[in-house]
């Protein structure tokens, strides 16, 4: 295994890489997202929901290699509206597209570009959201704009290898923590499973970052 050098920037190539490696992962695991689908409504789709919106997007990634970071982003964003699947891959594609609204004119992202351009799709997904409820896939992704946010600004992660890997180990208690914020996912003794969903993309870009392989 070789170790990815820690990367100030990220460019389209990079970007899009560490997005697949996040779908790869996601795609693993939507069965056991679908068993553990209780909220809003149980009806064993979330993981389907997602993984389907982020096939469009792989797609949509796959069509032509880009250097230019923000361009991938609007692509992405692009590709996850026109997709989306459900209300978690719908919260997904508005949180893409509040990425791409923020960060589509950058052809690199530094790590404190990129925590403003979560913080703005965080906020694009709740807005979308008529009846925001905590405990769910918003809750989690209002915690990664804070975390990343907060990392950046204080200096303490200059590099994306860094900056994700010190943002999880915050991601998979706030995870954790949905459990008791929902009266259905606490009865179930289940974490959301549109969070969970967000937590192994996020664990698969991770992975890339720490060792630049798929």
């Amino acid at each position: 295994m070789t170790l990815a050098i820690a990367r100030p920037a990220l460019d389209g190539l990079w970007l899009a890489d560490a997005l697949r490696a996040g779908i790869y992962r996601l795609n693993r695991h939507a069965e056991h997202i679908n068993r553990i689908n209780v909220f809003p409504v149980a009806d064993g789709d979330t993981g389907t929901n997602m993984s389907m919106t982020l096939g469009s997007v792989l797609v949509a990634l796959d069509r032509e290699r880009l250097e230019h970071a923000g361009a991938i982003l609007v692509r992405v964003a692009d590709a996850a509206l026109d997709g989306a699947r459900g209300n978690s891959g719908a919260i997904l594609a508005q949180f893409f597209h509040g990425l791409g609204d923020s960060a589509g004119h950058l052809p690199q992202l530094t790590t404190l570009e990129f925590a403003s351009a979560v913080s703005s799709g965080a906020a694009y997904a709740r807005d979308a959201v008529t009846r925001p409820r905590e405990g769910t896939l918003l809750t989690v992704l209002s915690e990664f704009a804070r975390e990343t946010m907060r990392l950046t600004a204080a200096g303490s992660a200059t590099d994306f290898r860094s900056l994700f890997a010190t943002a999880m180990l915050r991601m998979r208690t706030s995870l954790a923590g949905t459990r008791e914020q929902l009266e259905e996912l606490r009865s179930a003794g289940v974490v959301d499973a549109g969070a969970m969903g967000l937590i192994e993309l996020l664990e698969g870009m991770t992975d890339y970052l720490e060792t630049g392989e798929l």
